[in-house]
């Protein structure tokens, strides 16, 4: 990941644990199974469960599709999905 010059010495140190807090969340949410609602970048809203992750995508599973992979680079927003 590329660090934004910055005269806040703060700054450096976000940018270089930005992937880690993503790598905790996306993993906290596929082992507790936690309902997910996914918004793309185009405006469609996919509902379910986090299965796994890497580098570049993830994997749910969803009542209607079944297993779909999204890559990261469309995903706009993930929601915990609260009942």
């Amino acid at each position: 990941m590329n660090i934004i010059e910055s005269n806040n010495k703060d700054d450096k140190f976000l940018y270089e644990n930005e992937e880690h807090d993503e790598k905790i969340f996306l993993d906290y949410l596929a082992i507790h199974e936690t309902p997910i609602q996914i918004f793309l970048i185009g405006g469609i809203r996919l509902n379910g469960n986090l299965i796994g992750s890497d580098e570049y995508s993830i994997i749910i599973s969803t009542e209607k599709n079944g297993t779909q992979m999204i890559y990261k680079h469309s995903i706009a927003t993930i929601c915990i999905n609260f009942k």
